[in-house]
Formats: C-alpha cells, structure tokens, sequence
C-alpha cells in the first residue's frame, strides 16, 4: 500500500478531477488544527501568523498525520477578504509542501454568538456557582467542585449572560444561527467561491460545509431559528460541489443522529468522544449506514479525552487514546484526532503537541501507530 504522501503527490499530477472510491478514507489519520496563538478560529485568520503556522503544521507532519482539519471563519474574511485569502492559500502551500490534505470546515455550529470579538471578561470560578447543573457537570466531568477548583478556577471566559461561555469561553459560531436565513446567502456565495478559487483542488481531503450544525436538542447551541438550518445546508452543499467541480463535501454532525444526517454529501461524516464499548457500536452503526448510502466514511472530530477523565494530565490522555484509537483500527474507520497543539483556546490539554513542540505520550502512541 503506498503511503498517503506519495498518492497525495500523484494525485497532484492528475488533471482535472481526483477520483476516490469509498474505502479511501477508511486509511485517513489526520488531526484537527487551532494555532496555539488563537482562543476561536477568528483570531486565527485575523491576526494570522505564518511562522507559527509553518512551524506547528511541521509538528502535524513529524507525528505522521496525513491530513489537517481546519476552522474558516466569515467575520474575518468580511473584515479583510483579501488578507484572508491570501494567509488561506498560504495554508495551502505550506499543506502542499508537507504532504498534507486539508479539509476546510467553511461555516461552523458551535460557540456563543460574539464571544471571540467580546472585550469584557471574568473567571470560571465567578460563575460556577450561579450556572445551571448541566454546565457545572460539564465543568467537573462529573467530578466535585474540586476539579473545578484545581484545573479552572481561574480561566478568562467572555463576561456574557450567556452560560455556555462557561465552556466555550471564546469560541463563538460563523455566521451564527440567526444569520442562515437566504437573505444572508449571496455574500456567504460570495465567501466561498474565494474559498473554492483559492484552494489547492488536489489538497483538499474534502470541504466541510458546517462543522456540528445548531441542531435543537443541544444543550451547548443555542438557535431560535432551527427551520433555517436544513435549507442553507441544502444550497451550500449543492453550492459548493457545483462551484468546486465535484470536489468531495461533507458535513461534520455531532453524533449518528441518522435522522439529521439526512442530507446528500459525499462522505457520512460524524464526531464522536465515547469510550469503548459504545464508541464501537457507534462505529458498526456508521459502517452500516456509509454502506446503505454506497458513502465514504469519516470521522473528523474524535481521539480526545476531554469528556472522561479523573484529571487532565498526559497519562489519562494516553490510556484514553489507546482505547479510542484501537476501536478505530479495529474497524477501519478514517479518523481526524482533536486536537494538534496546546494554545490559548479552550481545553488546551487535549493538544497532542506541548507548547515547545515537543510530542506527549499520547503523540508518540499515535506516531507508533501510523508507521506500522
């Protein structure tokens, strides 16, 4: 079997189109990627930072990751389209030069409305005590206050009404749910076809249209307008895959939510942080419903420990990773690992990367594993 590099640098040669049969993504290992600069993928594009960025998508490459997966954000190219495109196709080039597909994730579910351009701040531990019980037991992953006490207490989250700054402290939607509706539709068009123009065709391991779209039922998304997430999924796939010449899309759901996933993409795609036994059913379900729908399958957010754990220290994150990952092999299931460094966004300890660059124990696990 050849190694991801060298079908990369032949897929290259091809011209106009790549074509992939399903079972192609079953061999992907790729990591989830937010500069250790930025606290939200704003930020990121806003005050981008090329040294840092070639430096850390060198760390991708040295633990033996094949592919990228990273945050676009609209505010940021609204602000300044053409800077952002230009550090966009930077990102690319750099991708190219180390063999790494990207899969860029265009609009994004997840976050509280204005938390990344908020000036005014306060701590964890000011609002644990007023915040509702589901989010002190995200907090202390079902733990005492104590946890709280030791390992957050003194974070810097948005000072905003809204709870659910208490875990995504500046991590905020693009555009946001009360911004999908077809009024909105011909810029975000316009955002794209940038997007589209300015890629590497033959990088792109597919584009993501919305990571974990708004769905109700969510504790930690809020939208008042959930009639208008289906439709603004339908055109910018539909979108998308006409304007990027039938490059592959996807979108990235939360869970197997198979009555959500009603929607035409070229890859089943879903986000999974279980632990074994149920993160293996989970699996054999997605493998079934990729093979009814004749689909690839992917899952693009999942190998993190940031939901079970006693502690967050590099030896709980091993254990948890040998356990998730081994579900994954055992099923031949491509995955995308969350996330690549440690930095100034929220649950910085699931980096797989210290700040220094130097690999964790759970890094060194995966590298192993990759080059066998």
């Amino acid at each position: 079997m050849r190694k991801k590099d060298e079908i990369f640098e032949s897929e290259k040669q091809k011209d106009p189109e790549i074509s992939r049969n399903p079972s192609w993504y079953n061999n992907i290992h790729g990591i989830n990627y937010i500069a250790s600069y930025c606290r939200n993928s704003y930020e990121m594009w806003k005050y981008y930072d090329s040294k840092i960025i070639e430096r850390e998508l060198g760390y991708a490459k040295k633990v033996g990751f094949d592919s990228i997966r990273i945050y676009l954000n609209y505010r940021a190219w609204f602000e300044d389209s053409i800077g952002f495109i230009q550090n966009f196709r930077h990102f690319f080039e750099i991708s190219s030069q180390l063999g790494l597909y990207v899969n860029p994730t265009i609009f994004d579910g997840c976050g509280v409305e204005n938390a990344d351009i908020t000036t005014q701040t306060t701590t964890v531990g000011a609002r644990y005590d007023s915040a509702s019980p589901i989010f002190r037991t995200l907090l202390n992953r079902g733990h005492e206050r104590e946890y709280v006490e030791e390992y957050l207490w003194n974070r810097i989250i948005p000072d905003l009404n809204d709870e659910r700054v208490l875990f995504w402290e500046y991590w905020a939607p693009t555009p946001g749910p009360s911004k999908m509706g077809n009024e909105y539709w011909p810029v975000y068009e316009h955002y794209c076809s940038d997007l589209i123009q300015s890629a590497d065709p033959k990088a792109i391991l597919a584009w993501d249209i919305m990571n974990e779209p708004p769905y109700p039922g969510n504790p930690l998304i809020e939208n008042e307008k959930p009639e208008l997430i289906q439709p603004f999924l339908n055109h910018f796939i539909d979108f998308v895959h006409k304007k990027s010449n039938g490059a592959p899309v996807l979108i990235g759901f939360a869970d197997l939510n198979f009555s959500q996933m009603n929607i035409e993409c070229d890859i089943l795609c879903f986000h999974s942080y279980k632990l074994p036994p149920i993160l293996r059913m989970d699996l054999k379900k997605a493998k079934k419903r990729a093979l009814k729908l004749k689909n690839s399958l992917l899952c693009n957010e999942c190998l993190s420990y940031f939901l079970f754990h006693e502690r967050p220290d590099e030896q709980t994150q091993l254990e948890m990773i040998k356990e998730q990952h081994a579900a994954f092999k055992k099923e031949n299931i491509g995955w995308m690992a969350w996330h690549l460094i440690e930095g100034d966004g929220f649950l910085p300890y699931c980096g797989f990367i210290r700040r220094d660059g130097s690999l964790k124990p759970a890094a060194e696990y995966l590298k192993n594993q990759i080059r066998k």
